[in-house]
C-alpha cells in the first residue's frame, strides 16, 4: 500500500493506491494527520479509488477508531472509494463520525469536495 500526500491551497489531498493492508493502515493515517497540523491543512481528502483488495469490517473500524485518536484540530475528512470499497452503511464513516471526526465516504470525488467546501481546480 502506497500513500501520496499532496499539500493544496485549500486542503490536504492523499491518494492511497497498491494492495490494501491492513498492517500499514495506522501508519498511513499518522503521516496523513502529521501531515495536517504541519501544513495548517483541516480539511483532508484520501483518494482510495486506485487501492485494490478487500478492505475488511475491522479495517473500516480501525480507520475511525484511529482517526479520533490522531486528529489534534478539529478536521473534516473524506474518503473517497471506488464502488466496491463503500459499503452502503457507510460503516467506517458512522465510526469516525460517533467519536469526532467529521467524516464523509463516497464514491465521487466532486461531491467529496464540495462537503469539504473546497475547490476543485486547486
Amino acid at each position: 500500500m502506497r500513500i501520496e500526500i499532496d499539500p493544496r491551497p485549500d486542503r490536504l489531498h492523499a491518494v492511497a493506491s497498491g494492495l490494501f493492508d491492513h498492517a500499514q493502515l495506522a501508519a498511513a493515517l499518522t503521516d496523513i494527520f502529521a501531515a495536517s497540523s504541519k501544513h495548517g491543512l483541516y480539511r483532508i481528502i484520501i483518494d482510495a479509488t486506485a487501492l485494490e483488495g478487500e478492505i475488511s469490517l475491522m479495517a473500516r473500524y480501525d480507520l475511525g477508531r484511529m482517526a479520533a485518536e490522531l486528529q489534534r484540530e478539529p478536521v473534516r475528512l473524506a474518503i473517497v472509494g471506488s464502488e466496491a470499497q463503500v459499503w452502503p452503511d457507510r460503516f467506517g464513516e458512522n465510526v469516525a463520525n460517533n467519536r469526532g471526526v467529521k467524516t464523509k465516504v463516497t464514491t465521487d470525488v466532486a461531491e467529496a469536495l464540495e462537503w469539504l467546501h473546497c475547490n476543485a481546480a486547486v
